[in-house]
């Protein structure tokens, strides 16, 4: 552990360091419950008030909690407060912290029960760890008949549990994902690898974000169907070879044909080559469908 951390086993110094760090990474206890009333429960233990030196050393996250009292704990945790009873000992939470509460200092957790999903106790476990190695402990109940069965097989259970998550429709195996977002993977290669070369390559020219400019860089040869295929299969993970993927590079190489076709065409002054792209730039990964558009009479 000693040096994982970085410090010497054999050195003094690096063992009153691993004090410091020791009481820095695993102060904190993070308590992860599957229910709101698992949550109120623990908080209400005899066990758990004796551990705590004031009401400031617990912090609750769950649905419930107010914004400035997640972040009064967020603030404690990251500069710790030099008075012991100011400082957050433990963490009472549910399934609201597995996304975006990220603190470098949480070392050791215990999750209260199984989750549903493998996902959920993934994205939950990740909480700790995160710079240094982390340990989390499994609470078994044994009054819930999935606790018994994660129990009685829980060795091939957590071996497989990244193989339990659900495929998400978001990969690069996804035909119909990637005709989606090549528009986006060609605005990407243009603005933040082409852009420069074509706008200081020649004088009274204009960023490849202009249609104009993108017709003038095909005209001359700067942006060709090649360049542009190799650049997407590449962007987005596609093999050069491989019967796999075969229909992802056609359809890359049948879409570049015809956007150098037809956007160069549609081109005109003031007018962004995004909003000529088919399909349009995707504005978040959560923009993988048609967009539809609802009319209403107000």
């Amino acid at each position: 552990m000693l040096t994982e951390a970085g410090l010497d086993p054999a050195s003094a110094d690096s063992l009153a360091a691993a004090g410091t760090a020791g009481r820095d990474l695993y102060e904190v206890l993070l308590a992860y419950c599957l229910r709101n009333e698992d949550l109120s429960s623990f908080i209400r233990d005899d066990e758990v008030q004796n551990l705590l030196l004031s009401q400031k050393s617990l912090a609750t996250i769950n649905g419930d909690a107010e914004p400035g009292d997640i972040r009064d704990a967020v603030l404690r945790l990251v500069d710790p407060p030099a008075t012991a009873e100011d400082r957050v000992r433990i963490i009472a939470a549910t399934k609201a912290i597995g996304h975006g509460f990220d603190v470098a200092r949480l070392g050791v957790m215990t999750v209260m029960g199984t989750p549903t999903s493998a996902a959920e106790i993934i994205q939950a476990s990740a909480r700790v760890g995160r710079r240094w190695p982390g340990l989390v402990v499994y609470i078994i109940n044994p009054t819930r008949d999935r606790d018994v069965s994660v129990y009685r097989y829980f060795s091939y259970w957590i071996s497989f549990l990244d193989r339990l998550v659900h495929k998400v429709p978001v990969n690069r195996k996804s035909l119909p994902i990637l005709l989606r977002v090549l528009s986006g993977g060609l605005m990407a290669w243009l603005l933040q690898v082409h852009d420069r070369g074509w706008v200081t390559g020649g004088p009274r020219r204009y960023s490849l974000d202009d249609s104009t400019a993108f017709r003038d860089a095909v005209t001359v040869g700067y942006l060709g169907h090649k360049l542009l295929v190799e650049n997407l299969r590449i962007g987005f993970g596609v093999p050069a070879e491989g019967v796999l993927y075969e229909r992802h590079r056609a359809a890359i190489q049948s879409w570049v044909a015809d956007t150098l076709v037809t956007v160069p065409l549609r081109a005109e002054g003031k007018v962004r080559l995004p909003s000529l792209l088919t399909p349009p730039v995707p504005r978040s990964l959560r923009d993988i469908e048609d967009p539809i558009t609802i009319y209403a009479d107000l």
